[in-house]
């Protein structure tokens, strides 16, 4: 068992004899076989001891002393504890949380050696499932309780401020398709998902696309993570929806007008602080969602800035951590849609994806009044739960000729859904939505309907008087 530098164990002490919380904590997760050195055991023995003795508050330094007066080992270490400068709580409480998981990953790597030298293949394949969840979700701070009443004022106060910083503007990212911003208060938010069905061939890796490209162009940080394409295509398919161009256009000397406007788009990207960062996973079986909290934890640390957005294309092509029957393809996607909630709340991020839509009857599909929904795809309906939005994509074969696309959303947290709205795009040069083509359709069929419902005027002809 790997043990703690005496450095952080003096700075912990210290911290313990200045903080009940951490005192607390240390008390309720620490092993002795953590610690290295006798003297450092006989110390935690005895403020363990003194802490309990003095009904749960912090012993003081003089007891410590007092209760080790004949070791001189022991009074040298204590000596230091008492020279050291309190550190930092939260620096203390990360450091031993990583240990201990670190600590826990160790035994579960023993036990995985054992299991697998005896044949069991596949009850170390559980083990390994179980134990990585169990480390993922592993936490030694405390649950945090909000209190209604007694934290109102705090609340407003925090509110106040993120309004006069921006800060909470910042909160909402736009997916830069006019209809849908309107639709949902103006972007996805952080902390909240975004799943997309669809059928194969219907856009859901261009809608992906399209929004990691909108979501940079706000000034957000993105991370777009694929596990069926290899980078050099995804990146490709990128430069295509980020400079409006077909793909071909950067296998050869790139045009002067793409030129110019390439340079443009990226200078006021940049000079936002947007990016879009590429993550492939070639490797067959290596796109773990434990893989995609390690890439977002990565990019994070680039610029010391946190991860914004994540999009993974698409859902099925991800492992999750949690177990499931081997073969059990919906509960695999079950795992997966709920870890990407958690991993929104924690990464305090927004996190978008897409999922494979199932067989539907073409007669339908090519019903321009016929939506899919969690309701006539019963596989969905389970899957849907942890998501805030939760969109299709529908089309009929003239539809698809025209350009143009009805997407129905099915389910928007704190917003009205139900809705279908109308956009056309151009998948040729990776565009999701077409901005200016949309609006003159939506104009010119707000116009016919209004047409339609004008009550008809009879005009009386000239020279004729009114019949009394």
């Amino acid at each position: 068992m790997q043990k703690i530098t005496d450095q952080f164990i003096t700075q912990m002490f210290k911290s313990c004899l200045t903080s009940e919380k951490v005192l607390a904590i240390v008390i309720q997760h620490m092993k002795y076989e953590f610690l290295g050195s006798e003297q450092f055991k006989k110390i935690y023995r005895t403020i363990v001891n003194q802490y309990r003795i003095n009904g749960n508050r912090i012993p003081n330094i003089g007891l410590i002393y007092e209760a080790n007066k004949t070791e001189n080992d022991v009074i040298e270490a204590i000596s230091q504890i008492e020279n050291t400068p309190p550190p930092n709580e939260d620096d203390i409480l990360n450091y031993f949380n990583d240990f201990i998981k670190q600590s826990k990953f160790v035994q579960l790597h023993n036990s995985l050696a054992e299991v697998w030298g005896d044949d069991r293949h596949d009850e170390a394949f559980s083990i390994l499932q179980e134990g990585c969840e169990k480390i993922s979700n592993f936490s030694i701070k405390p649950e945090i309780y909000g209190r209604v009443y007694a934290d109102f004022e705090e609340r407003q106060e925090s509110r106040k401020e993120k309004r006069e910083s921006g800060e909470e503007e910042s909160v909402i990212i736009p997916t830069l398709i006019d209809e849908v911003d309107l639709l949902i208060g103006g972007g996805i938010k952080k902390k909240q998902t975004f799943l997309l069905q669809a059928q194969s061939g219907y856009g859901k890796s261009t809608f992906l696309r399209w929004i990691a490209c909108a979501a940079s162009r706000s000034g957000q940080k993105v991370l777009f993570i694929s596990a069926e394409d290899s980078q050099e295509d995804v990146e490709t398919m990128l430069d295509s929806t980020a400079f409006i161009a077909e793909r071909n256009s950067f296998s050869e000397e790139i045009p002067e007008y793409l030129k110019e406007i390439i340079d443009k788009s990226r200078k006021d990207v940049l000079s936002k602080g947007g990016e879009v960062f590429v993550r492939c996973f070639e490797q067959f079986g290596s796109a773990t969602m434990s893989s995609v909290l390690g890439a977002v934890n990565d990019v994070s640390k680039i610029d010391n800035r946190p991860v914004d957005m994540v999009i993974l294309d698409y859902l099925e092509k991800f492992q999750p951590i949690g177990s499931y029957s081997k073969g059990d393809k919906r509960q695999k996607r079950l795992n997966v849609a709920e870890e990407i909630k958690n991993a929104a709340l924690e990464t305090d991020s927004a996190w978008v994806t897409a999922t494979q839509g199932s067989t539907v009857d073409p007669s339908m599909l090519n019903d321009p009044t016929f939506v899919q929904t969690r309701y006539n795809i019963s596989e969905l309906k389970s899957m849907v739960d942890p998501f805030s939005y939760f969109a299709t994509l529908n089309m009929t074969k003239d539809e698809r000729e025209k350009g143009l696309m009805r997407i129905y959303f099915d389910k928007l947290r704190y917003h009205e859904a139900q809705k279908t709205i109308l956009i056309y795009q151009d998948l040729s040069k990776a565009q999701f939505y077409l901005p200016e083509k949309t609006r003159n359709f939506l104009l010119s069929q707000k116009s016919k309907e209004q047409e339609a419902s004008s009550p008809i005027i009879k005009k009386r002809p000239l020279g004729r008087k009114p019949s009394r």
